[in-house]
Order: C-alpha cells, then structure tokens, then sequence
C-alpha cells in the first residue's frame, strides 16, 4: 500500500477519501481520521460514522496556513464542517470557549467598522451556528445566556449594514469591470499556463497576476491530465491509468460507476458531472481525457 505521496495536496485528498489509515507528503502526515501538520498539529478529524469534520480555525505560521487551505480544498462538499480550536479530542471547554471569544470579537468589530460590516455579522453568526452544532454534537451545555448581548440579528444591526453594503455595492460594480477587462488583457497568458500544465511542462495550477495582485486559476472547473502513469486532477489528486481506464470502459458500455474505487477514491456519482470526493468534474472533460486513455 502506497503510504508516501507526491505533494501536500494528494495526502490531503487520500484522507479526505478514507480509503487507508496512514500516508504522509513532505509535513503533512496523516493517521487514521485525523491529518497533521510537522507531525504533531491536528488540522482536522473525520467524527467516527459521521459526515462530519472538525477543523482547525486558526494556524501559527504561513506554513501551516497553507496545509490547511489544502486540507479544506480536499473535503467532500457533502460532510458538514465544524470550525474548532482544536479538532483532536471529543468535547473540549476549550473549543466552547473559543467560539464565544468568537462571537463576541465579531460584535465589538462590527460596532466600529467603517466597512465590511456586513462580514462581522455573518462572521458572528456563522460561530453562533457553528456553536450551536457543536454544543448538540457533543450534548454539552449551549452559553445562550452569555452570548445573547452579542447578537447582530437586531434591527439596527440590519439597518447599518444595508446602509453600508448600497455604498459597497456600487464600489464593487466598477471593481468588477476593471477585473473583467484584466482578464481579457491577460487571457493569452491563462491559456498557455493551461496548455502548460495540460502537456506536463508545468505543474502549476494558477498564474499571478501582479496589476489584480492576485492568482488566477487557469481554468473554471476541473481539468485533467495524463502524466507520470497517473491520471492527474488541477486539483492535485492522482489516480492510475488502469484504473482510469476501467472506469472508462464502464462509462463507454453505458454502466453505472456509482461507488467504484479509483485509485484511493470512491465514485459518488456521474450525472452530467464526474464527483468523486470533493471533485466536480464535467461530462465534456471526462470524454476528453477518455479520448486521451484510448490512445494508450
């Protein structure tokens, strides 16, 4: 059983997929339901016969920040997610006691926020969500009374944001302009970082662009390559070619997938898109590379 992978973000697909109990790439490991960081910093944990996931809601380094950006682009959109202190034990006063702090930092924000008044009430009342399920999941007692002056579901609350959010509203119309017209200056450039990655001469996924200051992905949706005897997802994941191949000839003979493995993944379903795990991946790009796969 292969337990050393490519990059940081296939160990994270392989857990996501729970098909094994150990794997690890560069400093992410990972062992049975949880995934670490250098080895010893819990990210997130898979609740046993539950889609649910905890999930670490802060990093102590750019580092560790960017392993949990990967570990959050892997999970399946179907498990439910619950942002936590620290995912590694059952209940913990700790996590309650984050997600209050939580809450209430979002208040105090909000009430002297110039802008983005609007992300402090629903950051405060997604933690008070997220508080509420994690008080039901682990039948701990819920602090209404504690957090009930912090609440922005108040009228005034809604008043200055609305107030706030027209003044945004119209900056962000003349912002999206200005992008729309960028990436059409820059769409060469996307296209060949694309052909790039598609031929194998590149492996990566995005390009930056130093006038919007950010990076631009090189394609909408998912795109898949062959490589290094691997199928190989934009998103990182890798699957081997017999095995693509056999899903092929199912889909070629009109047979369902449902369900089937391939490589460490479990097809969820194929209904005018390809899911398995937290990939979307359309009909018209599976014809694609099923073409590719005829030619081996």
């Amino acid at each position: 059983m292969k337990t050393v992978f490519s990059s940081h973000l296939e160990v994270c697909h392989v857990w996501a997929s729970m098909s094994q109990e150990h794997g690890r790439a560069g400093n992410i490991t990972f062992n049975g339901d949880t995934i670490f960081s250098y080895g010893y910093w819990p990210m997130a944990r898979f609740l046993e016969d539950k889609k649910i996931v905890l999930i670490r809601n802060w990093a102590y380094s750019n580092s560790t920040a960017k392993h949990l950006n990967y570990v959050r682009r892997a999970i399946p959109g179907e498990y439910e997610q619950i942002y936590v202190y620290n995912p590694a034990s059952g209940y913990s006063g700790e996590n309650v006691r984050d997600l209050v702090s939580k809450i209430k930092e979002s208040y105090d924000k909000f009430q002297t926020a110039r802008k983005y008044k609007k992300y402090y009430q629903e950051h405060e009342q997604e933690a008070r969500n997220q508080l509420k399920r994690y008080c039901r999941l682990f039948k701990c007692e819920y602090p209404g009374k504690e957090i009930k002056k912090y609440s922005l579901n108040t009228e005034s609350a809604n008043l200055a944001v609305q107030a706030q959010q027209k003044r945004f509203d119209e900056l962000e119309a003349t912002r999206e302009v200005k992008y729309q017209k960028r990436l059409a200056e820059i769409e060469p450039e996307i296209r060949k970082a694309l052909n790039d990655w598609l031929s194998g001469e590149s492996d990566q996924v995005s390009a930056y662009d130093k006038v919007l200051k950010k990076s631009i992905h090189i394609s909408e949706g998912v795109v898949l390559r062959i490589k290094d005897f691997d199928v190989q997802t934009s998103m990182g994941a890798r699957v081997p070619i017999p095995d693509a191949q056999r899903i092929w000839k199912f889909i070629q003979a009109g047979k369902s997938i449902k369900g089937l493995q391939i490589g460490h993944y479990t097809i969820t379903s194929f209904n005018g898109e390809l899911k398995v795990g937290c990939h979307k991946i359309s009909s018209s790009e599976v014809n694609r590379i099923g073409a590719e796969l005829d030619k081996i």
